[in-house]
């Protein structure tokens, strides 16, 4: 890659005074996710819209999990990590993150259907039990994301080197890289999460007070 094209970016290892600051924070959205996932599995009766969540926590688990080598290595006092790391951790963030982007967009399309065509909506939870139709939704949605994350990386786009010096990982992305997440990973969700909400604002619009009351209700 040329220098030109590449952004430069560094993900700085916190000092280790520091340490109990993401510490805290992982253990605070540990627990956080763990009792929601505990919340809905007591539940007798759980939405589509529920198991959508369940899927949200999971992901937020597994994205906290990609800071697990920086707190360790912050309270050993050494950081081991190493090129590879570096760049999995990068792969992994980005999955992570996209994937929740995507659920949103998912879980907005999801509520603007059931709310503007509820007749369709209901066969098709009959059709497809909740639990199965959100298992198939969100598995296109993470293989998606997966697939066009990890082509765009092992294309040389993304390289990574861990600074012994500073304790830092150091990455170069290139541009086109940087702008193909940007648009698949932000722009669209973003698109796709306002249109939703303005068609659900359109139709609340044209509803009556016992419509809206059902509207609100079902969001």
């Amino acid at each position: 890659m040329n220098s030109s094209s590449e952004l430069k970016l560094y993900t700085p290892i916190i000092p280790r005074e520091l340490a109990a600051i993401p510490g805290f924070l992982f253990v605070a959205i540990l627990v956080a996710n763990i009792l929601i996932l505990v919340t809905f599995n007591r539940m007798k009766t759980m939405k589509l819209q529920h198991y959508f969540m369940c899927v949200l926590s999971v992901n937020d688990l597994l994205t906290i999990s990609t800071l697990l080598p920086s707190i360790i290595g912050i309270s050993q006092g050494y950081v081991w990590l190493s090129d590879d790391h570096c760049k999995l951790i990068a792969i992994l963030s980005h999955i992570f993150v996209a994937t929740t982007d995507w659920l949103y967009c998912v879980i907005c399309v999801e509520r603007s259907y059931s709310i503007l065509r509820p007749l369709d909506h209901r066969t098709l939870l009959i059709k497809y039990k909740p639990k199965s139709l959100a298992i198939k939704l969100s598995g296109v949605m993470i293989l998606f994301v997966m697939t066009t994350i990890i082509a765009l990386t092992y294309t040389n786009v993304l390289t990574a080197t861990f600074d012994t010096s500073f304790g830092m990982c150091l990455y170069a992305i290139d541009w086109q890289y940087f702008t193909s997440m940007g648009v698949l990973f932000c722009i669209v969700p973003l698109v796709i999460e306002v249109v939703t909400h303005l068609l659900i604002l359109m139709k609340m619009k044209k509803s009556g007070i016992q419509g809206r009351k059902r509207i609100v209700k079902a969001i």
